[in-house]
């Protein structure tokens, strides 16, 4: 739990950068607002911008804390994710103000806020990664990453346009919903398309090349004869090099695959290969062709 002279400098520091701007608060008005010494300010913060990066660190657990209590209420997973969205747009519309002000004095920030940017956009892709897959199960993972772009974009788009527009009877209950439906609207035409994702999931992407590296490796090991070796050895370069396409022809990677589907020492790979998410996709796109 933060201290709670901290608590108490951040929230009324929150106060004042609101009401008169980043540049025009001094430390000393801090303090005297939070009824602290100056000694104490700088007992917990190095500077003012340094105070500024526990303030987003304090906006972002106090969000988080608010969406794990709505998960936690064990509602269906489309329900619980609009829930989600909407204590986000109240705890940012909460501190509007506050958001309003980064934006209009164009507050630099350090290198450690901007880690902790980075840190906290990594950590919202993996509640959407987490969100998308308790309502879609593994019909999503191909599309994983472009289902997080487009439910990251539709809120961030909103957001912009709750803060910078005057909406004052803005129903965010609606809103959230309508953006859950848009997601799903999107997200249901991407399976049933049956095309390759646009943008490849990373741990997709990083498994698929462990796999065919294992391949290739037992491949060398394995007691055939030297022109089947090569050409198997050609076979799986073709391969690799065909799913590092951004449309892989779906005919000639399962006329690769099928080369495979017979040699004993590599049934495991070969059934971790058919089974991946990113092989079935363009298995579903050759169907589709059929």
């Amino acid at each position: 739990m933060m201290n709670e002279k901290k608590k108490r400098m951040i929230e009324t520091a929150i106060d004042l950068f609101a009401h008169k701007g980043f540049h025009a608060v001094s430390v000393k008005e801090i303090t005297d607002n939070s009824d602290v010494s100056k000694g104490t300010f700088y007992i917990y913060f190095d500077s003012k911008e340094d105070l500024l990066l526990s303030i987003y660190k304090y906006y972002y657990q106090l969000m988080m804390e608010r969406i794990d209590q709505v998960r936690a209420r064990n509602a269906g997973p489309k329900d619980s994710l609009a829930s989600q969205i909407q204590v986000y747009f109240e705890t940012l519309i909460d501190n509007k103000s506050f958001i309003l002000m980064l934006l209009r004095e164009q507050v630099s920030i350090g290198k450690k806020v901007e880690e902790t940017i980075h840190e906290i956009k990594n950590q919202q892709m993996e509640w959407s990664r987490s969100n998308l897959t308790a309502i879609y199960g593994s019909d999503i993972q191909p599309y994983i990453m472009d289902g997080v772009i487009i439910l990251q974009g539709l809120i961030q788009i909103y957001s912009k346009w709750c803060v910078i527009g005057d909406h004052h009877e803005m129903d965010y209950t609606r809103l959230s919903r309508f953006i859950v439906e848009r997601l799903d609207d999107c997200v249901q035409g991407m399976i049933r398309s049956g095309e390759p994702p646009l943008i490849p999931d990373l741990d997709l992407t990083n498994s698929l090349t462990e796999i065919l590296n294992k391949m290739g490796k037992k491949l060398t090991e394995m007691d055939l004869q030297p022109d089947e070796k090569k050409d198997l050895t050609e076979a799986l370069a073709i391969l690799k090099q065909e799913l590092a396409k951004e449309r892989p022809n779906p005919i000639l990677v399962q006329g690769i695959l099928d080369q495979f589907k017979s040699l004993k020492p590599l049934k495991e790979e070969y059934g971790s290969l058919t089974k991946h998410a990113a092989i079935q996709a363009i298995s579903n796109q050759r169907s589709d062709q059929s």
